[in-house]
């Protein structure tokens, strides 16, 4: 399997709390964990996605050849992980040119960029899942692997997820969804409420 840790990129959308099912899933699927991973115009120029890019190319020509692979691309035998119908996934294509879908069966770890007090030189791990959302600029370590069922009717590269870095959380989300801190301001009027008032009158009005 090929590795890479991806550039700053945006995280789209994804169940990296609690596995998932697929949309059509088929018999004997199992759940997993997933996202989908944003990319700019100027991000594609980053030696970090040329080299996803470059590997993704190779592991598809060592397991089927170079004139295969340039036919089967062409004509969608095989999908390239780098997908383009920004608009089906509802994401703004004025903005992002392709995102990259990942999956894993296996929890990935998720960490931040401050230091870890527990285990110096490392990044602290991130367990509240409020700090992880649609819209955060993240780093990935993605792993690219080739796949073939034994029938052959379906084959390919498969994106898997391995661990994901937030690089910053302060940032607009981009489903849309707000915070209850955010949704509601702070008002000192409603700490000077005399909450005595009228409480005798109320109690007489309980004990008649």
């Amino acid at each position: 399997m090929a590795n890479h840790v991806t550039s700053v990129c945006i995280l789209g959308w994804n169940a990296l709390w609690t596995p998932r099912l697929s949309q059509t899933p088929k018999p004997g699927e199992t759940a997993k964990y997933n996202a989908d991973l944003l990319f700019t115009a100027e991000d594609e120029k980053s030696d970090e996605f040329l080299a996803i890019k470059k590997d993704f190319n190779q592991i598809i020509i060592d397991a089927i050849g170079l004139e295969k692979a340039r036919v089967w691309l062409k004509e969608e035998k095989i999908k390239s992980i780098f997908n383009r119908k920004l608009e089906s996934s509802k994401y703004d294509a004025d903005k992002f040119s392709c995102f990259i879908k990942t999956k894993t069966t296996k929890k990935p770890g998720i960490v931040s960029t401050k230091e870890d007090p527990a285990n110096r030189g490392k990044p602290a791990p991130i367990t509240d899942p409020e700090e992880v959302f649609m819209g955060c600029k993240v780093r990935a370590i993605i792993g690219l692997k080739w796949f073939e069922m034994p029938d052959k009717t379906n084959r390919g590269v498969t994106v898997y997820l391995n661990g994901l870095q937030v690089v910053d959380n302060k940032v607009q989300r981009l489903d849309g969804r707000l915070s209850a801190a955010d949704a509601f301001g702070f008002t000192e009027a409603a700490n000077d409420v005399d909450l005595s008032i009228g409480a005798e009158e109320n109690l007489a009005d309980l004990l008649e």
